[in-house]
């Protein structure tokens, strides 16, 4: 719950509370674990169901050692039987979880080691039979999945089963002093993103620069943000302190920003409304990048007169450091990649791109239409600058790199449907669909089928049996190798969806949600639940749980979301209910 205190400017402050023991550890050791004691007499006699081993991940320990991580797919629960625990079997050591735990590391692995690697779930009425097993030999990086077998493999792993099983429930908790409010605002944001960057506690790191040049405010600056109206800013863009506090971000000059984005780099860029020199008279600018240590921008580009800023990722970097964007120069659509001061166009002016996706070696997944014949398509272009057709007739409705090294894209129009791969491996499309139904009435493959898992639950999963899969609001990965989206469009019921390694439902409290995002480990989930209630969640894949954080008790409409992971911190801009208020707040991650 909030706890505020009036202050004679009239803001409202919440005083911090207390925080709570965070949730168990998501790898359990391998040890022996003590047998449940229980008085109480089973509901059923029936043993769990069979688990899978849908991960397995290789670290390096120590000099020819590894640390072995296996993640699990719990079988159906038996009604009345909870599970108590499962075992992995990993070659010879036996490494043991409790309750509905999935994960585990077995320490210390000999390097080299040809492994079997099976699992198996215990309940009150005993054990299950052991999982299929998994061989996988242990070096330092390699990874398996369900799906995918080595990272690239053209060939998955068969699925278990054509409908992929609901999660288990996981364990709920609730903890609303994990939340405290910052500040009141004059309007709200509808855009805010943390620093990637650690935040800068002193300015000196800048260097002195000539009155009227434009330069940022980094010092005791925690993230950016923009609001719909933009009242109260001459540059239209904010600076929030890790207060609470906002102010415009231009810490000298003069420009009007439309566009920013916080990149991977320890870098933010901006988007100025029209041409504009950074130095006094000095060449014009429209897109720069900005130190988050010192607030001095560098002009990437002063040719272009627009920017493709409705991409889900306008900017984006491969492996070496360049850097990639879309914009449009004298009316003709460009491609640009910008590295060591040059930009270099990519592709012709001929065409529109309304997606890409940049791979670590400077390959480029384009989805786009050719402007003379209205043609969509998915093509790729290599770092070689070799141009070829993916798919014909139908754009990408999403592009999003997962942790198996390849590209996963949606597909709606002109007889692609669903989720498809591009094997980079191998340079093409799977021949399989990721995620489909029947087109009509007729099935194509699939690993996946939204036809069959949809059937029983079309009135709960409408954002994500409307398009097979193929609309998605937002899409991240874990560093535990699976991936999450937010399933539907605006509009509809969207809901929290598994992608990788399995596609299944993940069963939140948050029934339609607006937004999600990655924060550490954990995803942070708001929206609404069943009663239509705002709710915010944080959900632990390792652990299976999820913890209330804001609800009817402390009820805040959420309209933006950005996590601070150098300070694991998540800020938020919403309507809070009790005063009908705009505020700013903070979440410590637990």
């Amino acid at each position: 719950m909030f706890y505020k205190k009036t202050l004679g400017s009239g803001l409202s402050l919440v005083l911090i509370a207390s925080l709570i023991t965070s949730p168990a550890n998501a790898s359990e050791k391998a040890t022996p674990r003590s047998e449940p004691q229980s008085s109480v007499r089973p509901f059923s006699k029936k043993v769990a169901n069979r688990p899978a081993v849908v991960s397995v991940v290789a670290s390096r320990a120590k000099s020819k050692r590894v640390n072995i991580t296996v993640t699990l797919q719990l079988g159906a629960v038996i009604q009345g039987a909870a599970p108590t625990g499962s075992e992995v079997r990993v070659g010879n050591n036996i490494c043991r979880m409790t309750k509905s735990k999935t994960k585990c590391t077995i320490r210390n692995v000999a390097v080299n080691s040809r492994l079997r690697i099976s699992a198996r779930t215990r309940n009150s009425a005993g054990f299950s039979k052991w999982s299929k097993s998994v061989s996988f030999r242990a070096t330092s990086g390699h990874r398996w999945s369900l799906q995918s077998g080595t990272p690239g493999n053209s060939s998955p792993g068969t699925p278990g089963a054509t409908t992929p099983p609901r999660s288990t429930t996981p364990t709920l908790l609730t903890n609303r002093s994990l939340s405290r409010l910052l500040k009141t605002q004059a309007t709200k944001f509808s855009k805010f993103q943390a620093l990637s960057a650690p935040v800068v506690t002193s300015s000196g790191v800048r260097r002195f620069t000539a009155s009227g040049n434009i330069t940022f405010r980094v010092s005791s600056i925690i993230g950016l943000a923009q609001t719909d109206t933009n009242m109260n800013s001459g540059s239209g863009l904010f600076a929030v302190s890790t207060t609470g506090d906002s102010f415009d971000a231009l810490a000298t000059g003069t420009a009007t920003i439309s566009q920013f984005h916080v990149g991977p780099d320890g870098k933010f860029y901006v988007l100025f409304s029209s041409p504009t020199p950074l130095v006094v008279n000095g060449p014009n600018c429209l897109l720069a990048e900005v130190s988050q240590q010192s607030g001095i921008p560098t002009c990437i580009d002063n040719s272009l007169t627009n920017i493709s800023w409705g991409i889900d990722k306008p900017i984006q970097f491969d492996s070496s450091g360049r850097l990639y964007f879309v914009g449009d120069s004298n009316g003709r659509a460009v491609l640009r990649r910008y590295a060591a001061g040059q930009a270099t166009d990519l592709i012709n002016d001929n065409v529109t791109v309304n997606n890409f996706e940049v791979l670590p070696d400077g390959t480029v997944l384009l989805s786009g239409t050719t402007t003379a014949n209205s043609t969509s398509w998915v093509r790729r272009l290599t770092s070689a600058n070799s141009l070829s057709t993916l798919v014909t007739g139908a754009s990408a409705t999403f592009m999003q790199k997962f942790p198996d090294g390849n590209i996963y894209f949606g597909l709606w129009g002109n007889n692609n449907f669903g989720v498809r791969r591009y094997v980079h491996s191998v340079g093409s499309i799977d021949s399989k669909y990721w995620i489909a139904g029947n087109m009509g009435a007729t099935p194509v493959d699939r690993y996946f089928d939204a036809w069959t898992m949809c059937q029983a639950y079309l009135s709960t999963m409408y954002g994500f049996c409307g398009a097979y899969g193929a609309n998605v609001r937002s899409i991240f990965s874990s560093s535990s190798g699976s991936t999450f989206a937010v399933s539907g469009i605006r509009g509809q019921s969207s809901i929290l969806m598994q992608y990788f390694p399995t596609v299944q439902v993940v069963p939140t409290v948050v029934k339609s949600v607006t937004s999600a995002m990655m924060a550490g480990s954990k995803i942070v989930v708001a929206g609404t639940n069943e009663a239509g209630r705002n709710v915010l969640t944080i959900f632990d894949p390792a652990a299976n749980s999820e913890t209330i954080v804001l609800d009817a008790e402390n009820e805040v409409e959420m309209y933006s979301l950005a996590y601070s992971a150098s300070q694991n911190r998540l800020l938020f801009s919403g309507l809070q209910f009790s005063n009908n208020t705009v505020v700013t707040g903070e979440i410590v991650l637990p």
